[in-house]
């Protein structure tokens, strides 16, 4: 078992799954996990919420941005993360569903 306590776990879409982020919640660690169609409700509903607030306004949503960009000449990568900490809609609507460990919404 690995000491994993105070950190951030990365996990790509093969590895997301409610065992293993309940198992990195039990560990007292916190998890960013990619989220695909395949999620069902929980994939819609937040691609719903994005996209209705983030091509608009974000007033009265906390959030915080950040961008970043690097490359050279041939190929310049840009990226931008919003961290949205206030999803009790999310939780309301998925608590029912145990399986979940979710305490922040994170989009890229």
């Amino acid at each position: 078992m690995l000491d994993i306590e105070g950190s951030i776990i990365t996990v790509d879409v093969m590895g997301y799954q409610y065992k293993i982020a309940n198992q990195i919640v039990r560990n007292k660690a916190d998890y960013m996990l990619a989220l695909k169609g395949n999620q069902g409700e929980f994939h819609d509903d937040i691609i719903f919420f994005l996209d209705t607030h983030l091509t608009k306004d974000l007033t009265g949503i906390s959030y915080v941005k950040t961008q970043d960009m690097e490359g050279d000449y041939s190929c310049i990568e840009q990226r931008q993360l919003w961290l949205v900490n206030d999803i009790h809609w999310l939780l309301e609507r998925h608590l029912s569903d145990p399986r979940w460990a979710v305490s922040q919404l994170w989009s890229f």
